[in-house]
């Protein structure tokens, strides 16, 4: 099977390769690689961030569901019900509880929720003629680990300050055996970055978790902590007997009960379509198949010399890595016109202070953010927290937690150096100010060249403050400078995305 992928990814690269240069585009069987794309079939994969009375946004799509087929968890919704609704977020953004309760989830679509959006798409507009939505995990709550995460059924449950908890003010008013419905992403090693955690209330009917298959044998294999006794299922929808690292679904009729799984059913997770004009997934890398061939959960992605990287490069595409990929779909293969990295904190400087009972770390010139780590974090070039010392010199990749905390994913000890670099979202601009994660860049004395744009070319002040299309909140915006003692000098700004 892998042989075959690389015999197909190989043929698909060296097509678009040999029409590089054919000006904005490249044309792939008969499909169009351009930034924007055209109008035509397309497949949209991500949480749910706006719904209105007949539309939801899914990965900057706005999608008309008025005639779609709504189902959820595998089952028909007759009546959605879509509300517009305000919904309580982690810590410091819960405003108080939300009226999610109005309704049984299980009616209705609702904001926070990962979904699969079939239709057409026109540059930023979609009609959806199928929109199926799949809780990640339902289960029982064994342990609250700390205010970002919780264990659910042997599973790792993160959240950030984008999760929505619309039934909680935060993660400690959670009790052991009470159920939940987690909406997310796989991260994998019985990891999930949640989106959305709701109260199931009552007894759940059926235990579900997704997850990447591990350690398989001829009757089981392992997602995160459970065993899987895959021989007692029904496991039509794998296509085969299950090898490790497939994304799978798995459910059981015992909800409460931990310990091995003995299945009803299995199956695959993935598209369920091998021909797209447009797509766009969100998703964490599972495997790194070649220099620049990767997988997202099950999807095979090709990136190509006219690939648009937002937010990263190419060698950020690391197994465990946030992304989301816009491209066409070509024989199973997702040739991907653009890569951004959507949860893209990037700090850059030497440590200033340590807290070894807390295991966070400020960093000189940004005294403005915290940086926590956790037993998730991944550590490069150190043991881990107890290794790092004031004045070594970190590349911290990561999530905002808080406005003014972010969670380390991946921590680089790097060689000395007096580089600064300060990546995240505007939190507010006016010329020539800009605040990136609370911390203030001036840019007073910047000449034009010092202002970038998407391609990493100059585009001068009045484009880059330009307040339609340059730098508004929310916007990703890259500041690079140098430590000056404790203070930085910068040099550069650049829009990400």
């Amino acid at each position: 099977m892998i042989a075959k992928l690389t015999r197909r990814l190989a043929l698909v690269f060296s097509i678009v390769v040999a029409c590089a240069s054919c000006g904005s585009g490249v044309e792939v069987a008969g499909q169009l690689l351009a930034q924007g794309g055209i109008g035509g079939s397309g497949i949209v994969f991500g949480p749910v961030s706006t719904i209105t009375s007949s539309s939801i946004v899914v990965n900057d799509v706005t999608w008309d569901i008025s005639a779609a087929e709504i189902t959820i968890d595998g089952k028909s919704v007759s009546n959605p019900g879509l509300q517009d609704q305000g919904q309580s977020k982690l810590g410091i953004f819960a405003s108080g509880l939300s009226n999610s309760k109005l309704a049984p989830a299980k009616d209705r679509l609702e904001e926070g929720m990962v979904v699969t959006v079939e239709g057409t798409i026109d540059g930023d507009t979609g009609i959806a003629t199928a929109v199926a939505a799949e809780h990640v995990i339902n289960g029982a709550v064994q342990e609250v680990i700390d205010a970002y995460s919780i264990k659910v059924r042997g599973q790792i449950v993160q959240v950030d300050a984008a999760t929505l908890l619309p039934d909680i003010l935060d993660l400690s008013a959670l009790t052991p055996n009470e159920h939940v419905r987690v909406s997310g992403l796989v991260k994998g090693n019985g990891v999930i970055a949640a989106t959305r955690i709701e109260l199931a209330g009552g007894v759940l009917g059926r235990f579900r978790v997704e997850g990447f298959t591990e350690a398989t044998t001829e009757d089981t294999f392992r997602i995160g902590n459970h065993i899987v006794h895959w021989r007692k299922a029904d496991i039509s929808g794998l296509n085969g007997d299950p090898v490790d690292g497939l994304l799978v679904e798995v459910e059981e009729r015992n909800p409460d009960v931990i310990g091995p799984l003995s299945l009803d059913e299995i199956d695959l997770e993935g598209l369920g379509v091998t021909e797209a004009n447009q797509v766009r997934i969100n998703g964490f890398v599972s495997e790194i198949m070649a220099l620049s061939a990767f997988e997202l959960g099950n999807q095979p992605v090709q990136i190509t010399p006219v690939t648009l990287l937002a937010g990263g490069v190419a060698g950020d595409i690391v197994k465990g890595a946030e992304l989301e990929v816009k491209g066409v779909l070509v024989d199973s293969v997702l040739i991907a016109t653009k890569v951004s990295f959507p949860n893209n904190v990037l700090l850059e400087s030497d440590v200033d202070t340590l807290n070894a009972i807390t295991k966070k770390i400020a960093l000189a010139g940004l005294p403005e953010i915290t940086v926590a780590t956790n037993s998730l974090t991944e550590f490069i070039g150190v043991g881990g927290f107890d290794d790092i010392r004031a004045g070594d010199h970190l590349l911290v990749r990561g999530r905002i937690i808080a406005n003014d905390e972010i969670i380390a994913t991946r921590l680089s000890k790097r060689s000395p150096s007096d580089a600064v670099t300060l990546q995240g979202s505007v939190n507010a601009v006016a010329d020539p100010i800009v605040v990136v994660l609370g911390a203030t860049v001036d840019s007073s004395s910047f000449v034009d060249d010092q202002f970038k744009g998407l391609n990493d070319l100059p585009i001068g002040r009045a484009a880059f403050f330009d307040p339609t299309s340059g730098t508004v909140p929310g916007r990703l915006v890259k500041a690079q400078g140098v430590l000056l003692s404790s203070v930085v000098s910068w040099d550069q700004v650049e829009i990400e995305d």
